[in-house]
């Protein structure tokens, strides 16, 4: 057997070079790249020869790139720590202006008509707003004097000189609100219309101040990268006009210095490799150790900088011990007293209620701005299976609309009615055209995704649902961006009902503790602990994997007992030296499966969990909806089962608020399901648990819930 000991001993030999030159001595060269945020400046009410109905245009703001390459010549000679910074570039000044106009008051407009009401000569309160888009691109010079008081820190100031490559413009002016008044000329929202146009007399030249820094730092010997900020003040404008595009540069440059290459010194690196042989001879008194061979070798490897050359002196040595080591392995921990696992499968069903909501995004009416999962659940035969859905409420309501049109396809004479509904604030304010957007969104859905006949589906639009969450709040706000869905149908928005078989371990959790010990001090013992069933391995676990409290062995986490047979613990322990010992614990295994448990007429518990009943906000009245869930589980309920029903809530409000709340919610469950069982808890849980995600709308709904489990024993 070997044992290796590695020691490395650094040796510096040759020349070295004293202080690296200094890169402000050089010149450089690069490239960059940066985004442009424009901010123009003006003073005019159209451009020349372009109609427009605008007061004045005052600013604009907008995003575009530049990209350029850049020549640093050193100035050191005049200033110390200076240089004359050149940039040929190209940059998109883009800017949008966007006035707004408010003809109000008593002042009568004669390009305006009331569509409702033609002969309306008193139109107030008219909203227009003026926009002009202004794409505009220059290939530009731009010399600058660099300053760095700092050594990597760099201040420019100097001047931008362009010339126009681009320059177009498309302008509107539309009227907002209200919605029933259109000029008059072009009888539609929209006049001075243009799209594309050249700007007119547009200057063939800008110049602009330009005002910087920057600060350099390495990525290699002679290659920098500099996150940098300008801004330039227009000095003239874009055309006749008072306009003058202004803009701020984030840039990042690359800038190499031309430095020229020195010698490198040499660095020798001695390294030792010691490679021992134990032998065992129980002739010896003492151990000893003997060198048997030297072998030397050479490599040689170079960098930017300097050239390693790495001397390895590898050793090989026998080490002679006088007698035999003794190592022990002792399993202990709960393995010791555990005789017997007995693992149980127990019948579980649960239902998931069915919130007939759709959630959007603030001003968005398109089902892939919802919560909802666009599934290719189509016409062309991809199947859907409720049964095959997650044991997960939220993820249930992702597939909110493919549950009801798979069930409307079950159920060809149901109908649906979807209305859609807005916050009523902001840009969402009286917008029933985004109500009704959502609407028909949900049935456009259900219509070419599920083949259902567009006349068993009725659409609605408003403002406030009828029933709306809290408007002062912005959780209420974002629960009211919503389409409602309602049928007379139970079937089509009953509750998701899931079954399936769980099994439970007893104990669930062992604990095996090695204890592993050597008569010789300088052996290194290694372990392992080895669990199996009938010769299939269910965990092989390595020594660095067991703590100081042992191992936890999760008896159901895969692979886990399948069979009625003993597990066998074995525990190996083995040496450097090729000493070995092991320890072995055997326990019982019971497999009581449904059948089983049948079979032998045992007891038996079905459970039965129920998140049935989602409450309308700071409500705990039943409709008539949550009456027929609560219908189908009292016939569930048999004279031997145990009941817990615990109310909820969502985070909004104060906890001692919803704790009642959630009390009343409990007790008028209680109150219609009406059994004189008397095993029977209420519990008022309100926020101190939220059930689900309250950050987003669907959580906090089906927060407002009723939770219901029954326990029913089974002879």
């Amino acid at each position: 057997m070997k044992k290796i000991i590695v020691l490395l001993l650094f040796v510096s030999i040759g020349s070295l070079f004293s202080q690296v030159e200094n890169r402000r001595d050089y010149n450089s060269y690069g490239f960059f790249t940066g985004l442009n945020y424009n901010i123009h400046s003006s003073s005019f009410s159209s451009l020349p020869g372009v109609p427009n109905c605008c007061t004045e245009f005052t600013s604009a703001t907008g995003v575009g790139l530049s990209i350029g390459l850049l020549a640093d010549f050193q100035t050191n000679n005049i200033i110390e720590h200076s240089g004359f910074d050149i940039r040929l570039s190209f940059d998109m000044l883009d800017a949008e202006f966007n006035e707004k106009d408010q003809r109000g008051g008593n002042t009568v407009n004669p390009n305006l008509i009331d569509q409702s009401n033609p002969q309306n000569t008193d139109i107030r309160d008219v909203d227009i707003n003026h926009n002009i888009l202004a794409a505009l691109s220059i290939v530009s010079l731009e010399p600058t004097f660099r300053y760095s008081p700092i050594y990597d820190l760099n201040l420019h100031l100097g001047f931008k000189f362009g010339i126009p490559i681009t320059s177009s413009f498309n302008q509107n002016s539309v009227i907002t609100s209200p919605d029933y008044v259109v000029f008059k000329d072009t009888d539609g929202f929209k006049r001075n219309v243009a799209s594309g146009d050249e700007i007119p007399e547009v200057n063939g030249f800008h110049s602009s101040l330009a005002l910087g820094v920057g600060y350099e730092f390495p990525l290699a010997k002679k290659l920098y990268i500099i996150p940098e900020v300008r801004y330039f003040l227009a000095l003239n404008d874009v055309n006749i006009d008072n306009w003058k595009p202004n803009h701020l540069r984030f840039d990042i440059a690359f800038k190499y210095y031309s430095i020229p290459s020195k010698e490198k010194p040499v660095i020798i690196d001695t390294l030792y490799k010691r490679d021992t042989l134990i032998v065992k001879n129980p002739n010896v008194v003492e151990p000893k150790v003997e060198l048997v061979s030297t072998d030397i070798t050479e490599n040689t490897d170079e960098s930017d900088e300097r050239i390693f050359v790495t001397k390895t002196i590898s050793e090989k040595y026998e080490k002679t011990i006088p007698r035999d080591i003794l190592i022990t392995a002792k399993l202990s921990g709960d393995i010791e007293d555990v005789k017997q696992i007995v693992i149980e499968e127990l019948e579980m069903e649960e239902g998931f209620p069915l919130l007939p909501y759709v959630f959007f995004d603030k001003g968005k009416g398109d089902l892939n701005n919802s919560s909802q999962l666009m599934d290719d659940y189509t016409l062309l035969g991809n199947k859907f299976e409720e049964q095959e859905l997650p044991w997960n409420t939220l993820k249930i309501h992702n597939q909110l609309l493919n549950v009801i049109g798979s069930r409307m396809t079950d159920n060809p004479d149901a109908r649906i009615n979807v209305i859609g509904t807005n916050n009523n604030t902001g840009v969402e304010k009286q917008n029933i055209a985004l109500s009704e957007k959502r609407a028909n969104s949900v049935k456009e859905y259900l219509v070419n995704n599920w083949g259902i006949d567009a006349s068993r589906i009725n659409t609605e639009s408003r403002n406030l649902p009828a029933i709306p969450g809290n408007s002062d709040m912005p959780d209420g706000i974002v629960e009211n961006q919503r389409a409602e869905i309602e049928s007379d149908d139970y079937e089509i928005l009953k509750p998701v009902y899931l079954k399936d078989i769980v099994k439970v371990s007893n104990p669930p959790i062992v604990n095996i503790m090695p204890e592993i010990s050597s008569s010789d001090e300088e052996s290194e013992v290694d372990y392992n602990l080895t669990i199996k069933q009938d010769n299939n391995i269910l965990r092989l676990v390595n020594s660095s994997e067991i703590g100081d409290s042992g191992y936890d062995w999760n008896v159901l986490e895969d692979p886990q007992p399948l069979l009625d047979k003993p597990v066998e613990v074995v525990l190996n322990a083995k040496d450097q030296f090729g000493n070995e010992a092991i320890d072995t614990k055997t326990t019982e295994v019971e497999q009581l499966t449904i059948k089983k448990k049948r079979f032998e007429l045992k007891d038996d518990n079905r459970i039965e969990k129920f998140a049935l009943i989602v409450f309308d906000y700071d409500k705990s009245t039943l409709s008539n909806r949550h009456k027929k869930v609560l219908d189908d589980i009292k016939s569930r309920i048999e004279p031997n089962s145990i009941i817990t029903i615990e109310g909820y809530t969502d985070r909004t409000g104060s906890a001692e608020y919803n704790k009642n709340l959630a009390k009343r919610r409990a007790e008028e469950v209680n109150k219609y399901i009406g059994t004189k069982n008397n095993n029977i808890t209420l519990k008022a849980i309100g926020e101190d648990k939220l059930l689900y995600n309250n950050n987003i709308p669907q959580g906090r709904n089906y927060s407002r819930t009723v939770l219901v489990k029954i326990v029913t024993p089974i002879k």
